[in-house]
């Protein structure tokens, strides 16, 4: 997955219900790339009133969600939910702290 921060993309729920997500972000760390998104539509109305283009989310509104990025053996990325504590704080950590440095 290559970096393409602010395009929309479509991700199937266990459901099979399409859900579309702004990418926020898409970073490497220890040897691991983690892609950070946004459904659309969530704080719409917050965007509009702010700086346009601007996709972070606001302080009180729904968050944003960060998954593992790893490629299958056809070479697809495939997503994952990070469920390992020590990983999820770092990564947590350093998607918050790139999204503030780019406000």
């Amino acid at each position: 997955m290559d970096d393409k921060s602010g395009e929309v993309i479509t991700l199937v729920d266990e459901d099979g219900q399409e859900i579309e997500f702004y990418m926020l972000d898409f970073f490497h760390l220890e040897g691991m790339d983690y892609v950070v998104l946004q459904p659309v539509g969530k704080g719409d109305e917050e965007e509009s009133q702010g700086d346009e283009g601007d996709l972070s989310p606001e302080e009180g509104e729904e968050e944003a969600i960060i998954l593992r990025v790893t490629d299958d053996e056809e070479g697809q990325s495939c997503l994952y939910l990070i469920e390992d504590e020590e990983e999820w704080q770092k990564v947590s950590q350093v998607a918050y702290d790139r999204l503030q440095s780019e406000e």
